[in-house]
């Protein structure tokens, strides 16, 4: 018979704090404010994206619901029903969707949003829960974001992470940072799209509750973004000496 654990993302400190890809696991998630980088974000509803915007530069955020790799399956990526919450407050947002079918079962996922005026970060998170009923299934990869950097809207920075599964990697888009706060995911850029993802091998059963891993957008001045996230990592690390950065843009 399969078991199921529950579910494990605010287990411990040393489990939900981690950083990306850095040797030692974030204590504190705050961070000094970005110099020079005036932040602004914006709902836009008809698009279904958080747009964050500074010095003429905008990286979206999409609400969406987040990608699900279930068994053999992939479910989501559909509109949102209904946003509640005021993101500017500090507060989480809300996004709610319809329920997702799928062979044998159905899920209920909430997306969550929180906007951190200190560390000047956007946190975002899904809440996973199967229906009353569905049997247990395995979830892979959960996608919090997939970004499309062939098109004009969104492109890349020169400078990018060497990427090694299963560590975690920061993505560098023209004045903003972007990835999943924990050292282990999937996060990569393949085929036109920057996609920040994590894998949590973690059997879903029926009304059991699971919180995937927070993905991060970091606002940085223009020029700086490597910096900056380094900064981001070397001020959450309470603790650590120098800076030691598993990976070489």
């Amino acid at each position: 018979m399969r078991r199921c654990r529950p579910p494990d993302g605010l287990a411990t400190a040393s489990r939900s704090c981690g950083s990306l890809l850095l040797v030692v696991p974030i204590l504190t998630l705050l961070a000094p404010q970005v110099r020079g980088a005036d932040a602004r974000l914006s709902l836009d509803n008809a698009r279904h994206t958080l747009l964050l915007k500074h010095d003429g530069l905008a990286l979206p955020v999409s609400l969406k619901c987040p990608r699900l790799a279930l068994d053999s399956e992939t479910i989501g990526g559909g509109a949102p029903l209904a946003v509640n919450g005021d993101i500017a407050s500090g507060d989480p947002v809300k996004v709610s969707y319809a329920p997702v079918a799928f062979r044998g079962g159905v899920a209920n996922v909430e997306l969550f949003l929180q906007w951190s005026p200190i560390a000047q970060v956007v946190r975002k998170w899904a809440v996973v829960r199967l229906g009353p009923g569905t049997p247990a299934r395995l979830l892979k990869e959960v996608v919090l974001e997939d970004v499309d950097i062939d098109g004009a809207q969104t492109r890349l920075i020169p400078r990018q992470a060497t990427f090694s599964a299963p560590m975690s990697y920061p993505i560098f888009f023209p004045g903003f940072f972007a990835g999943i706060e924990y050292p282990v995911a999937s996060t990569r850029i393949t085929k036109g799209h920057a996609v920040v993802a994590h894998t949590p091998g973690r059997r879903l059963c029926a009304d059991v509750r699971y919180e995937t891993r927070k993905a991060v957008y970091g606002f940085a001045p223009p020029g700086k973004e490597v910096r900056t996230f380094q900064d981001y990592i070397a001020a959450s690390s309470p603790g650590a000496r120098g800076r030691m950065f598993a990976w070489e843009p």
